[in-house]
């Protein structure tokens, strides 16, 4: 078997597993919150975890670090000034095909508006604040905690979303076991302090690397991991 046959045959294995535990916690939880329903009711409703199910999300970390480890140097750097071209234009290109970003409001700040052709969701402790300009519809604030915000988002016919920084968000998602890939892309650059990818502690993680890169011409890889969590 070729290494490419071997790399597809496991995806397929992680993914189908992935499926089965989603569906035994999607139909226990359906059980028990139908218990006391109508029938119609409790088929609606069993019709909707079966769509839930097969949509299943996948919740893929990115993110641009230094080679010594760094995401940035302070909370208010703009990664744009010292990640590659070649990076900007793949993080375009994924986050879009991926349809929704997730991201924290300090993040959110450093970019300045609304990534465009994507739903953006930015974590808050005031998910009530108002946008400024009407006419960004792609905007939305959340402090749904990271489980329930994926159930919302799956709820809304989404199959995929990236999880796009600070180090805050990364780790509220990791912490929740939600993550199902990652997308590095390692800069050669030195920062020797700064802000890891993760601010806190992390039970161990098993990784599956699944590809690895050259990212144009400035010296850059990308690498892609499963995450087994």
């Amino acid at each position: 078997m070729s290494s490419k046959a071997r790399h597809l045959a496991s995806e397929t294995s992680v993914r189908f597993a992935r499926f089965l535990v989603s569906a035994f916690r999607f139909t226990q939880t359906s059980l028990e919150m139908t218990a006391n329903l109508p029938s119609v009711c409790k088929f609606n409703y069993h019709v909707l975890t079966i769509n839930v199910i097969l949509s299943h999300m996948e919740v893929i970390l990115i993110a641009a670090i230094t080679a010594d480890g760094f995401i940035a140097q302070s909370q208010d750097q703009v990664s744009t000034i010292w990640t590659s071209k070649a990076d900007r234009a793949w993080f375009a290109q994924k986050t879009r095909e991926i349809g929704v970003v997730v991201m924290g409001k300090n993040t959110y700040k450093t970019i300045g508006r609304p990534l465009p052709g994507r739903h953006n969701i930015v974590y808050t402790s005031n998910p009530d604040i108002k946008n400024r300009d009407p006419q960004m519809e792609n905007l939305e604030f959340t402090n749904l905690d990271p489980t329930n915000l994926i159930k919302d988002l799956e709820l809304r016919g989404y199959t995929q979303v990236a999880i796009c920084g600070g180090a805050s968000i990364y780790t509220l998602f990791m912490q929740a076991k939600l993550i199902t890939k990652m997308f590095l892309t390692i800069e050669p650059v030195f920062f020797g302090q700064g802000i890891k990818l993760f601010n806190n502690n992390l039970t161990s993680n098993k990784l599956q690397l699944l590809s690895s890169q050259k990212l144009g011409d400035e010296g850059a890889i990308l690498v892609q991991y499963n995450l087994f969590q």
